[in-house]
């Protein structure tokens, strides 16, 4: 007889231990993006494409298992071009994984740009990332916005 009274005492304690558990799992720090390498793919004469190798950091403690991702690119404050990939990855939890991808430079808003930058020769860059998780976060999409600046009179 006590151990049926103590039963719904029990049953809430543990439920109360798994919401919790499920909460702390939620609380994601947002991968952190970085530009390794630019190359250039191909000229036309309203579009270039731009090879980007991006390195993802993943600072938190599990594995973020990457479904897609888009990203864009700005200079000096200005999108000049974006480039989407639904080559799923993994990031290794702690760890960092190397993301090759082909963005499209909008040839007329980059013209706009050249200016300033051959005058300061050097410029500023942003890249936003949004990587849509899969597994348990059901491509929820996590943002990521790196800023950067590129100095073109260095050797």
């Amino acid at each position: 007889m006590r151990a049926r009274a103590l039963l719904p005492i029990v049953a809430l304690a543990a439920l109360g231990a798994a919401l919790a558990g499920c909460a702390s799992l939620g609380r994601l720090e947002p991968p952190e993006v970085d530009l390794v390498d630019l190359r250039l793919r191909d000229v036309g004469l309203l579009e270039t494409s731009l090879g980007l190798s991006l390195r993802i950091f993943n600072p938190n403690r599990w594995a973020l298992p990457v479904a897609a991702a888009s990203y864009e690119l700005f200079l000096g404050g200005v999108r000049v071009g974006r480039g989407t990939t639904d080559a799923g990855f993994e990031v290794p939890r702690l760890g960092s994984e190397t993301v090759e991808l082909t963005i499209g430079l909008d040839n007329l808003a980059l013209l706009r740009q050249v200016r300033p930058i051959l005058d300061a020769g050097r410029f500023d860059y942003r890249i936003e990332a949004t990587h849509y998780l899969g597994g348990r976060w059901n491509r929820r999409g996590v943002e990521s916005v790196h800023q950067g600046q590129l100095d073109l009179r260095r050797r």
